[in-house]
């Protein structure tokens, strides 16, 4: 069913017109002002400003019009929202004058709807006079009809913006999903694929979503190839800025979504779902060109998660010659290794993988930093460059009494005990508590319930104040997990050397910390117990620092490794990216640190070329 938001707001139309643009106002309000098509889509037009909800601006807003547009704007009554338009192709700098004129003025809402041609698309000008209106108060949606096209001979055209609904990703019953590891969602069917692709609106550049993306990757583009069919080519723009389309279409945080405009006016598209499909489309297929190395710089990568992949594949596709040092024997680093098969199925990685090694890749497992090589030893044996990308695996605690007691765990190591192991335990009967709020939290929680235990999160702040994704919270929530918020461990209790249970306090929120959110603070005289018989604590790992700086790296006060704005260390021609630099953090955030080494190290590489060739050349003319 097509559907429209119903705005029952009232309308006035101003244009600025500078003289640029001559008969754009009669076309723009002949296109909206026919009462049978404004009054159905339930905007009323008003003939006063001293009347109106919103005030529809249209043309150059420049700074000499100010005078005017405050004048007409002060007549307008609260609550106010004012759509400012270009309506010319010209027109795309205007917002930034417009934001000058009304940035002083209180609660405006201007909109930078850019629109070209002359006159603009009605639908667009409407579209704008909605992400608006939204901000305001008694918007309601009702079911309408399509969008019907002028006939040539008429300037008038009927407008309805049509609510298109996401279409829905499929997923697994709550009821069969919780007793086994089978991935939750599942792709879309080709036609769902087109029908969620078509709804892109396909933004101007700078799209918002490319660039809420950490490594840029080009949304807007691949999207469009993928309603039009073109799969390949969608996944394609995907591996130009990312190796693990289909990783990353599993479990990327998308914060693409959250930018997407579409969102302001129904529901944002499924971007990640769309990455999925594409990739997951060309699985049985060479992902990359056949290269050649034709370098003579060696790079020796150290850590084989999504920052070290990263650079291994982007500077075998420059020619260079490129060694991964892995101290796992498994491949993809620790993300790739504990998260739940629920979430990212085994077979997934290692075809990425693959494809990475047939560029000429090689990966050699089971060698550790300042075990079985040093930084300086790779130096010694002729490597250019040399990449750190060994992730955080040193757990944090609470610090409490009892953690050492059998049964408490570090969340990501269980998580990955659970997903390399053959045989997963059983936990029926158990009582689990995971403390923490995050990502790896719910991801404990959902693996401990699917295991048969009896599961709980404890988390010191509240609901909002999550930073878990929220649609893994939802599914955390759908699936019945119980939810103690507002509180925080003080002990865990133990019989005979084993978890019986957790002394806990009330909490209460305070004044904003340095994340930006409200400081939990102990309730005094609040304390009391839950029984369990597993805690999970799910709080966050960092780099191993001292470590770090016994190799002579200057680490930061929490133990990760500094580096400039270009990823570059202290050592010469020594790089670092993703957790060891930021903490634990997401996939496509340690994908954009890799993105933007390569470019530091390829520069490097390019400099010391030019600094041999020099030196030889006056050795020569000695």
């Amino acid at each position: 069913m097509k559907k429209v938001i119903y705005l029952n707001r009232a309308l006035w139309v101003f244009h600025m017109n500078t003289g640029s643009c001559n008969g754009c106002d009669i076309e723009i309000i002949a296109a909206l002002t026919p009462r049978y098509d404004v009054e159905r889509f339930g905007i009323r037009l008003v003939g006063s400003p001293r009347h109106a909800d919103v005030l529809l601006v249209t043309g150059p807003v420049t700074k000499w019009m100010e005078p005017v547009l405050r004048r007409v704007y002060d007549q307008t009554p609260d609550p106010k929202a004012v759509v400012v338009i270009g309506n010319c192709g010209n027109d795309a700098g205007v917002f930034y004058d417009s934001y000058a004129v009304l940035g002083s003025v209180d609660k405006v809402i201007p909109v930078d709807v850019y629109i070209p041609g002359c006159p603009p698309r009605p639908e667009a000008i409407i579209y704008g006079v909605v992400k608006a209106v939204q901000k305001l108060e008694n918007i309601k949606v009702v079911e309408e009809v399509e969008v019907r096209a002028p006939r040539p001979d008429e300037r008038r055209i009927e407008v309805y913006v049509k609510y298109e609904p996401r279409e829905p990703v499929p997923e697994l019953a709550v009821a069969e999903r919780i007793t086994n590891f089978r991935e939750v969602l599942g792709p879309y069917t080709e036609e769902g694929l087109r029908r969620e692709a078509s709804r892109c609106l396909q933004c101007p550049d700078p799209a918002p979503c490319v660039e809420a993306c950490p490594a840029h990757v080009n949304a807007k583009r691949y999207i469009k190839e993928a309603s039009e069919g073109r799969y390949w080519d969608a996944l394609q723009t995907n591996l130009e800025r990312l190796p693990f389309p289909a990783t990353c279409g599993r479990v990327c945080p998308h914060p693409c979504e959250t930018e997407c405009t579409r969102g302001e006016f129904d529901q944002p598209i499924a971007i990640r779902a769309i990455k999925r499909f594409v990739a997951d489309r060309g699985m049985k297929e060479r992902w990359y060109p056949e290269v050649q190395a034709h370098r003579s710089e060696r790079i020796a990568v150290v850590g084989s998660g999504p920052a070290g992949l990263t650079v291994a594949v982007k500077l075998a596709l420059e020619g260079f010659r490129v060694t991964v040092f892995e101290r796992s024997e498994a491949v993809g680093g620790m993300l790739m290794q504990s998260i739940p098969d629920y979430r990212l199925p085994p077979d997934i990685p290692p075809k990425e993988v693959e494809e990475i090694k047939r560029l000429g890749v090689e990966i050699k497992t089971g060698k550790e930093l300042g075990r079985d090589f040093t930084i300086q030893s790779l130096k010694d044996e002729g490597y250019a460059a040399i990449f750190l990308a060994i992730g955080a695996h040193k757990d944090q605690w609470m610090g409490i009494p009892g953690e050492d007691l059998e049964g408490v765990h570090a969340a990501v190591d269980w998580l990955k005990g659970i997903k390399l192991s053959q045989d997963r335990p059983s936990l029926a009967g158990k009582r689990v508590i995971v403390v923490g709020g995050g990502d790896v939290a719910m991801d404990a929680v959902c693996t401990a319930l699917r295991l048969g235990g009896e599961v709980m999160i404890v988390y010191r702040r509240a609901r909002e104040q999550m930073p878990v994704t929220p649609e893994e919270l939802l599914a955390a929530e759908k699936e019945g997990v119980a939810f103690n918020l507002l509180a925080n461990p003080v002990e865990i209790l133990g019989k005979d050397g084993k978890v019986r249970g957790v002394r806990l306090i009330r909490m209460e929120l305070g004044e904003p910390d340095e994340s930006g959110r409200r400081r939990p603070i102990p309730i005094r005289g609040s304390e009391f117990e839950l029984p369990a018989d597993m805690v999970i604590e799910a709080i966050g790992e960092n780099p191993e620092g001292e470590a770090l700086a016994q190799m002579g790296l200057k680490v930061t006060k929490w133990g990760g490794i500094e580096v400039d704005d270009q990823m570059r260390t202290n050592l010469e021609g020594v790089f670092a990216a993703g957790d060891a630099v930021t903490g634990a953090a997401t996939i496509i955030q340690a994908v954009a640190g890799g993105l933007k080494a390569v470019e530091s190290i390829k520069e490097y590489c390019e400099k010391s070329l030019v600094g041999v060739a020099g030196s030889r050349t006056r050795e020569m003319e000695s």
